[in-house]
């Protein structure tokens, strides 16, 4: 027990295992306890694993699958806070402006389906062993809280550009839709990497349907044609976005740590 609280005060997270009543005090006392299903029934009642086979060989198989819930949960978690986040300040411009909502549901929809559901989805059964850290929320709002700002910024360029060429509703949304996607699936390279090949072709595929879905399906999303400054502002602005996501990650560190998290 003494062992124990001495680790914990040196800042580590102890893992204690047992099998007799004179192990329980360590076991009540570690932060994660183990005990053997051979030992006493004191230390299996006092502890948080049992081994079944009595085999210790089998913990680091049940480390590693801890820790890759818990990493590929932090990585999907920011691609769902990166909607909230954005749909959130969209919501509040919207009312302050007096503008029309600037997607239909239908978009954000096809849009979640390819950068968030389906990606995420499937990069949930990637093996990914690395050391929990324990700053789980702190990374998931520095991957996300930098691309929705990007992705709102996107939309109030959209905004300045219907009030000076007055856009029809339908053109406006498109292009909201399209440059929205876009930054989305580039997120998704950068909450991801290092990038395997699994990872890759996930994303690349992802991106490839998105693109598909935008020029087949554009009836049925509501989707029409751009003029030509248009696309240019969204080619312009998609590269640009990439330093803006980088220079907000930047800023928001510099926050997190001046107020000492």
């Amino acid at each position: 027990k003494l062992f124990v609280e001495s680790l914990q005060k040196h800042g580590h997270v102890v893992a204690m295992t047992g099998d007799g009543v004179n192990d329980v005090p360590a076991l009540k006392k570690a932060n994660a306890s183990i005990a053997m299903a051979s030992g006493s029934d004191a230390a299996k009642n006092a502890s948080n694993i049992v081994l079944l086979d009595s085999d210790f060989s089998s913990l680091p198989s049940v480390v590693n699958e801890g820790r890759r819930v818990i990493n590929n949960i932090r990585s999907a978690s920011s691609m769902f806070l990166i909607k909230t986040a954005f749909s959130v300040v969209l919501s509040i411009l919207t009312v302050l402006l007096s503008q029309a909502y600037p997607f239909q549901p239908i978009q954000l929809t096809i849009i979640s389906i390819f950068s968030i559901g389906v990606p995420t989805f499937l990069l949930q059964f990637e093996p990914n062993f690395e050391r929990v850290d324990g700053k789980f929320l702190r990374v998931a709002f520095r991957n996300a809280i930098p691309s929705a700002m990007a992705i709102v910024f996107g939309i109030l360029i959209g905004m300045a550009i219907e009030s000076m060429y007055d856009f029809p509703m339908k053109v406006m949304s498109t292009f909201n839709a399209i440059q929205t996607g876009i930054i989305y699936t580039f997120t998704l390279y950068m909450v991801y990497r290092p990038l395997s090949k699994y990872r890759f072709a996930i994303i690349f595929t992802m991106q490839v349907l998105l693109a598909l879905a935008f020029l087949f399906g554009a009836n049925f999303l509501g989707l029409t044609s751009l003029p030509f400054n248009l696309i240019v502002t969204i080619i312009v602005y998609s590269a640009f976005s990439i330093l803006l996501v980088k220079g907000f990650k930047v800023i928001f560190e510099k926050i997190i740590k001046s107020l000492g998290y």
